[in-house]
């Protein structure tokens, strides 16, 4: 079962993206696997939008979008706010 999320994107701000964390990593702070958009909802400039994501697996994840970053624990399909903190307790 998949976990659909939708992101407002913006050339603005950061970049948008969903990854995966899979371990630490000395220089980026965490290894990650960088998940692609499944869609891409522009505006007609094409410098905002939304983007879904879909995750299809089990773990924890960093989400960043138009001003936030966040980070989630995905478990059977289902999606769980969780802190930096916890993500880094859970994949060590």
């Amino acid at each position: 079962m998949a976990t659909t999320i939708n992101l407002h994107a913006s050339t603005y701000g950061r970049k948008t993206y969903i990854a995966e964390l899979l371990s630490d990593d000395d220089y980026y702070g965490f290894e990650r696997d960088f998940i692609a958009p499944t869609a891409r909802n522009n505006s007609r400039s094409g410098k905002t939008g939304t983007w879904t994501y879909e995750i299809g697996r089990d773990g924890v994840y960093e989400i960043q979008d138009f001003k936030t970053r966040r980070y989630i624990q995905v478990d059977g399909g289902e999606a769980t706010d969780i802190t930096k903190a916890q993500a880094v307790e859970l994949i060590a």
